[in-house]
């Protein structure tokens, strides 16, 4: 095998051993206008688990709407027959 050498010299630039060079500014190019891009649509990921479970609330809420419905329609009639019950007993007692 061949071996390096031991001593390596290492040769730095030094500042005053050359003329210096002049940097004039670079002119400036114009950018090329960016190209139109076509906007993606967002895509919505949606979870089906979740979509049922929001329908099947929905359907439930709609169930307990119509129940307070119904039993507020069967406590009027409550009341409408109580009246005539109570209209009876005193026609009755008239009699």
């Amino acid at each position: 095998m061949a071996r390096s050498r031991d001593i390596q010299y290492v040769q730095y630039y030094t500042g005053g051993s050359a003329a210096r060079q002049i940097n004039y500014p670079e002119k400036k190019k114009p950018r090329p206008k960016p190209k139109a891009q076509s906007r993606k649509l967002p895509v919505l990921a949606l979870d089906p688990v979740a979509i049922l479970g929001t329908m099947v609330a929905l359907v439930m809420l709609a169930c307990m709407v119509i129940g307070f419905v119904q039993v507020n329609n069967a406590n009027m009639q409550v009341e409408l027959l109580q009246a005539q019950v109570a209209q009876l007993e005193a026609e009755n007692t008239y009699l």
